[in-house]
């Protein structure tokens, strides 16, 4: 597990598109940007992601939304 730091909107900022994209081990279906992983891996946020691809296996109106943000 990695150690948290504090993310900056200046980190946040340089993520405007991704190179690439990365699924998620519990639900395959879901897959993430490379923000969303550097989110994860240095503000320590691995559970939004596995709350965000919970949500898309048992809840209808998280999983009709095509992209969420």
């Amino acid at each position: 597990m990695t150690k948290s730091t504090r993310l900056t909107e200046s980190d946040l900022r340089q993520f405007t598109g991704t190179e690439y994209w990365y699924r998620h081990g519990t639900n395959r279906s879901v897959v993430f940007t490379d923000g969303a992983r550097y989110v994860a891996d240095q503000g320590g946020a691995h559970c939004l992601l596995d709350a965000i691809a919970i949500a898309q296996l048992h809840e209808k109106a998280v999983a009709a939304e095509a992209f969420q943000v």
